[in-house]
């Protein structure tokens, strides 16, 4: 069966998501046909003010909702431990540290290094990194206990101690799974990682 034009572009859309196949992708278009007009016109509001207002920190790389100067929330906030920085590859491990309980700040590099898709660790945000590490005590290094996550701490710590030997350089302690992704893990068991974090 021939389906519009409008509604294979918005199959496509959707597919076009991390998780979502074809078949899936499918299923959420039809199954927009059975919801109300509102909820259809809540959803396109939705994306259209995430498309004109989220922004990236100017500082750490997170998201921000005003504009591309705006600092976000965690970064805006004073009480935070503002002499510790948590490096992570994305937004997503973010959100896992985050829900530790964790106080510092963070500085989100934009990825790991990967040699199988040509991404080295002069590609990732290492010197917006270093700019900010006047005043910081400890860097801690949270990455994915995986390949990639273990280049990305080796490279990064490297590239750091070089620059500024003085300061701590830390990372997650080994109650990670290994080849696990930080963003999976339970609360408890990154808490501890984060808690029993050690010097590399």
């Amino acid at each position: 069966m021939t389906l519009p034009r409008s509604i294979q572009d918005l199959i496509i859309q959707f597919s076009r998501l991390p998780g979502i196949g074809p078949k899936t992708s499918e299923r959420l278009v039809f199954s927009l046909f059975q919801r109300p007009k509102s909820q259809i016109q809540a959803l396109i509001n939705a994306l259209a003010v995430f498309n004109q207002e989220i922004h990236l920190c100017g500082q750490c790389f997170n998201f921000a909702d005003k504009d591309q100067f705006s600092l976000c929330q965690i970064c805006a906030d004073s009480k935070r431990d503002q002499s510790i920085i948590c490096v992570v590859a994305d937004s997503l491990d973010l959100i896992a540290i985050e829900s530790t309980g964790y106080q510092g700040l963070y500085h989100i590099l934009g990825g790991v290094v990967n040699p199988l898709k040509g991404v080295k660790i002069e590609n990732l945000r290492v010197n917006e990194l270093i700019k900010r590490l006047d005043n910081i005590k400890e860097v801690i290094l949270a990455f994915d206990p995986n390949q990639e996550g273990e280049m990305t701490c080796y490279q990064l710590k490297q590239a750091l101690s070089s620059q500024l030997a003085q300061i701590k350089i830390t990372r997650l302690a080994r109650g990670l799974p290994q080849g696990g992704d930080l963003d999976y893990a339970d609360e408890i068991t990154l808490g501890e990682a984060l808690r029993g974090r050690r010097e590399v």
